[in-house]
C-alpha cells in the first residue's frame, strides 16, 4: 500500500518505515501505522445536573457520576460499532469488572457538567477506558478508569476483546488515571458496619443482573452517617467480581483501614458468595 504521513512523504511498504531522507524510524509508526490501528479521539457529552441527582448539600452524588459514566460509555461503543446492542447480535456483551472514580471537588445542582471518554488500551482479554469530569468553568474535577472484559452469553466465559478491538490501538498514551496489576482490593477482615439489601426488578440492567452502580450505592450505605456528613468521598475504587440478579440479599460490610479510609466488600447471602469488593477514601 501507499499510506503517506500527513507531514512527510514517507511510504509504508510491506515491512519498514523510512524517513524519505535517512534510515530513522518514527517513533510512533511503526505499530499504529503498520498494524493499521487508530487512537480513537475523545467524545464529550453535556449533563445538567438534577435535584435527584445531589445529595442534601447539593453536590451531585457519586451514584450520578456513575451514570454519567456509564452513559457516555455507551455512546461510545456504539459510534465505534462495539456497543452492547451490537455486540448482543453475536451473543457477547461488555462485563464492567472495575472501577476506579477520583473527584477533587463537586459540581452542583443546576451546573452543567461535561464528561469525556476515550477508549485508552487493551490487551488479551480486558479493554479500559478513561473518563475526565470538566464543570461549568471548564475545569477538570474529577477523573476516572474502567476495565472491561467481554463475556459470551451461552457459556458465561470470557471472550478475547481483540476480536472486537483489533483495529484499535493497544495502547493509548492519554490516561486519565492508571490501576496497576499489583493494585489488589483487600477483603473485609473485621466489619464494623453492615446493610443488607434486597434486588429489585428495577435494580437491573441490559444484561437483567444488576446494574453496577447500585453496587456503589449498596458499598456507600455502609459508611457511617458521621462520615457521610462531615466529609466529602475523594475517590472510590470497584471491583465487580460476581453477578447479582432480582431476588438476591446481598449483604454490605465496611471496615476502617485508616482515619480516612475504609475497605468494604460485599456478599450474596444465599451463598456467602463475593460480589464485590472496594475502597473508598474521604476527606
Amino acid at each position: 500500500s501507499d499510506i503517506r504521513h500527513p507531514t512527510s512523504d514517507i511510504r509504508h511498504p510491506t515491512s519498514d518505515i523510512r524517513h524519505p531522507t535517512s534510515d530513522i524510524r518514527h517513533p510512533t509508526s511503526d505499530i499504529h501505522l503498520k498494524l493499521q490501528m487508530k487512537i480513537v479521539p475523545s467524545i464529550f457529552e453535556s449533563y445538567k445536573i438534577r435535584s435527584s441527582e445531589v445529595h442534601a448539600n447539593g453536590l451531585i452524588t457519586i451514584p450520578a457520576i456513575g451514570n454519567y459514566l456509564q452513559e457516555i460509555a455507551g455512546d461510545s461503543a456504539q459510534q465505534l460499532g462495539f456497543s452492547i446492542e451490537q455486540l448482543l447480535e453475536k451473543n457477547i456483551t461488555w462485563v464492567l469488572t472495575r472501577l476506579k472514580i477520583q473527584l477533587d471537588d463537586y459540581p452542583h445542582w443546576r451546573e452543567t457538567i461535561q464528561v469525556e471518554t476515550w477508549p485508552s488500551g487493551y490487551d488479551r482479554m480486558v479493554a479500559t477506558r478513561d473518563f475526565r469530569i470538566w464543570n461549568s468553568k471548564k475545569q477538570c474535577v474529577g477523573k476516572a478508569t474502567s476495565i472491561w472484559m467481554l463475556l459470551d452469553l451461552n457459556t458465561r466465559r470470557p471472550v478475547n476483546v481483540e476480536s472486537v478491538l483489533a483495529e484499535f490501538a493497544k495502547e493509548n498514551p492519554d490516561r486519565a488515571l492508571i490501576i496497576h496489576r499489583e493494585d489488589r482490593l483487600d477483603a473485609v477482615e473485621n466489619p464494623t458496619e453492615q446493610k443488607f439489601f434486597n434486588v429489585r426488578y428495577g435494580d437491573l440492567d441490559l444484561n437483567n443482573h444488576v446494574n453496577n452502580v447500585h453496587f456503589m450505592e449498596w458499598v456507600l450505605e455502609a459508611v457511617p452517617a458521621e462520615v457521610r456528613e462531615k466529609k466529602h468521598l475523594e475517590s472510590i475504587d470497584i471491583q465487580f467480581r460476581a453477578e447479582c440478579f432480582y431476588g438476591d440479599r446481598i449483604e454490605s460490610q465496611a471496615e476502617f483501614i485508616s482515619e480516612n479510609k475504609i475497605r468494604h466488600f460485599l456478599k450474596r447471602e444465599s451463598d456467602q458468595k463475593e460480589v464485590a469488593r472496594a475502597e473508598t477514601v474521604w476527606k
